[in-house]
């Protein structure tokens, strides 16, 4: 551990790169030798995935693989997968909880929230998968799913009560949906499911 600190020191000093000051980071994740490993790839897999929890802790860290972090890495794993078959069998949905006019105590609006109707563990709040969606994208379909049903139910709101009794709803993006270049044209196509669904 002292000889990693080490290097993460000796790798984190400022550094003068084209005239200017940088300031570069470092991780370190170790793996110990172990008898169970068979090949060359598995020590590496193993310090790869301590490098990961090194930077989950902060960055400039030092992290040690043990059987705990084995358990997590497939815990994600099996979670990612999941998520992914979720999606397909469209198995989230928007949930809306209602914010207040403290003024008057009526609804002003909602805010849409997605649930998972998880097969096997019910109904799961954001808390239960949305790190995992984040880390492997899959944030980003699911955001695009969420728009589309929360459009369909504004839409149903909208035929059944008219547009002057129809609240605001907000609905959260992720930052990595900000970062697609076709959200726009997703925002656009979920106009036209709306109009669709008013043209019934």
């Amino acid at each position: 551990m002292r000889v990693a600190e080490r290097i993460v020191d000796t790798l984190t000093k400022p550094v003068t790169v084209g005239g200017r000051e940088v300031v570069p980071g470092a991780s370190l994740g170790i793996a110990l030798s172990r008898t169970a490993y068979a090949t060359p790839e598995e020590p590496l897999r193993d310090a790869d995935t301590a490098m990961y929890r090194a930077k989950g802790m902060g960055g400039g860290q030092v992290a040690v693989f043990d059987s705990a972090m084995h358990q997590r890495m497939v815990s994600v794993f099996s979670l990612e997968n999941e998520l992914r078959a979720g999606l397909q069998r469209d198995e989230f949905e928007p949930w809306f909880q209602p914010v207040v006019d403290l003024r008057t105590g009526r609804i002003a609006g909602f805010e849409s929230l997605m649930r998972w109707n998880h097969p096997k563990r019910g109904v799961l709040a954001p808390g239960a998968f949305l790190q995992v969606a984040e880390d492997t994208g899959l944030v980003v379909p699911m955001g695009r799913q969420a728009l589309v049903r929360v459009v369909q139910v504004v839409t149903d709101w909208l035929l059944r009560f008219g547009p002057d009794k129809l609240p605001w709803i907000s609905l959260n993006l992720s930052n990595r949906q900000f970062q697609q270049p076709d959200l726009v044209t997703a925002a656009c196509g979920v106009e036209k499911v709306r109009e669709q669904i008013l043209a019934r």
